[in-house]
């Protein structure tokens, strides 16, 4: 358009003094008429196409399918909890605790954990191998904190999931977070060596 313009400019410096007006106002509305052609093109490729989706749309859209994804994912493991492994393990209380942990006579693993919670949904597969494969020797057992704040708040369970291995009545260990199958077989293996040793000692 600049190019235009100077093309005019030196056009009209051309045009002598003596040469007929008509000509200096032919050049000038040829002028007038490239600035509009110029701007109508100009506004005809910028124009957005309505035929075509935005892209944020596509984006969105996609966002979206993450999102329904991962509440599926987060509800097919909140369904584990009902899985029969893990189902049949003691639910705790505070009017059971005293019977179950601290007079047992057998070590009592306790899975600490607040329902619909992701993490400790994702434990649920491994905590019931764990006392599957410990079934003889352990007893397995489930602690809702959010139904218990009182026991939950005597033994410190700050966070979910946390697990603890009780023995005779005594807190024998700990474990917290997301952790793998053989961390809690540590915990679990501990106990049982220290039970054995007691036992050879009496």
């Amino acid at each position: 358009m600049l190019s235009s313009l100077n093309f005019a400019l030196l056009d009209i410096g051309q045009v002598n003094s003596q040469e007929d007006s008509s000509l200096v106002r032919e050049l000038l509305i040829a002028f007038i008429v490239a600035l509009i052609l110029g701007s109508i093109i100009n506004g005809i490729q910028q124009k957005p196409n309505n035929n075509e989706k935005p892209n944020n749309n596509a984006q969105g859209g996609t966002a979206q399918n993450s999102v329904a994804a991962s509440s599926q994912e987060v509800s097919a493991n909140t369904n584990r909890r009902d899985f029969p492994d893990f189902a049949a393990f003691a639910n705790l209380n505070t009017d059971n605790f005293e019977q179950l942990v601290l007079n047992g006579s057998k070590p009592i693993f306790i899975d600490c954990y607040v329902p619909n919670n992701q993490a400790c949904d994702q434990m649920i597969p491994l905590v019931a191998a764990v006392g599957k494969k410990h079934e003889d020797s352990i007893v397995m057992a489930k602690l809702n904190v959010m139904d218990n704040i009182l026991l939950a708040h005597r033994y410190e369970v700050g966070s979910v999931p946390t697990f603890l291995l009780f023995d005779h009545g005594e807190l024998k260990g700990r474990l917290t977070g997301v952790l793998p199958q053989d961390r809690l077989e540590s915990l679990i293996n501990t106990s049982l060596v220290s039970t054995a040793i007691n036992g050879q000692q009496q």
